[in-house]
């Protein structure tokens, strides 16, 4: 998941990355998450290996809803907060809402 935090790179290449500039949380609820994902895909004859799974469902939902934003990806952007939570019996990814900072004018 450190992929994401790193900047876009539009460049063909090796060096490319269309995903990125993200910071990924996790809820105060983080053991409902970790229980659910292990509910779903923890397999004993697999071990912890096959808690790779419950890693590439968070993937798969982290890239839906970076996709979901109506903006064109750039190099140079500012960071997007997503959110890592549980919904009803569901694990879910959500775009954090950037707050509004206004500047505000100082009077001569």
């Amino acid at each position: 998941m450190r992929k994401v935090q790193r900047p876009v790179n539009l460049s063909k290449g090796p060096d490319e990355q269309l995903l990125g500039n993200i910071r990924l949380r996790i809820s105060r609820r983080d053991t409902s998450i970790c229980k659910l994902l292990a509910e779903s895909e923890y397999h004993a004859d697999l071990g912890a290996r096959s808690l790779i799974a419950a890693a590439d469902k968070i993937k798969k939902l982290l890239v839906k809803e970076y996709l979901s934003i109506d903006e064109e990806i750039t190099e140079g952007g500012h960071m997007t907060e997503f959110m890592i939570d549980v919904s009803g019996d569901e694990v879910v990814v959500n775009k954090v809402p950037e707050k509004n900072t206004m500047r505000v004018g100082r009077k001569l």
